[in-house]
């Protein structure tokens, strides 16, 4: 099982695990939020890559079975940070631990680092979000103009 935290605004960094797992030739499995099964583009999108609503029956059933789950249990909570506090951890839950014991599995920390450099949250729209049918909708700088020491 590997247990990361969202790096940034936009959840890209669990897109770049499964595409890194897929150029090691390993599949990996990712446990979504709920809404994205109501999302009419997102939840054919995910359903085709093979990624799963997070429930813990779901992730139960892959883990039987020997599967890489790819989960980061801060969820959406983890996306909402904003640019002053893209170094620090919002706080999660240990499901994921309880489901790891029962087959026996084994935790891999995930870290990424500079999500919230590239693409630096100034707020959330949560009013909009909440009419799409998503807890918000984070407004990024595009074209990162902070003072970041990998400044061109």
């Amino acid at each position: 099982m590997s247990v990361g935290h969202h790096s940034g605004g936009y959840a890209i960094d669990g897109l770049l695990t499964v595409v890194s797992c897929f150029f090691e030739l390993e599949l990996a499995q990712g446990m979504a939020e709920k809404f994205f099964a109501a999302l009419p583009v997102s939840s054919t999108l995910w359903a085709r890559l093979g990624h799963l609503t997070g429930l813990p029956e779901r992730a139960a059933r892959l883990l039987k079975v020997d599967r890489l789950l790819m989960v980061f249990p801060a969820g959406a909570r983890g996306t909402a940070k904003l640019y002053e506090d893209r170094w620090s951890l919002v706080r999660f839950g240990s499901g994921f631990i309880r489901l790891a014991l029962a087959p026996n599995t084994s935790i891999v920390p995930t870290a990424f680092v500079g999500g919230g450099d590239v693409l630096p949250t100034v707020t959330n729209l949560y009013r909009l979000g909440r009419l799409v049918g998503v807890p918000y909708i984070p407004s990024a700088l595009t074209g990162c103009r902070c003072r970041c020491r990998f400044r061109r």
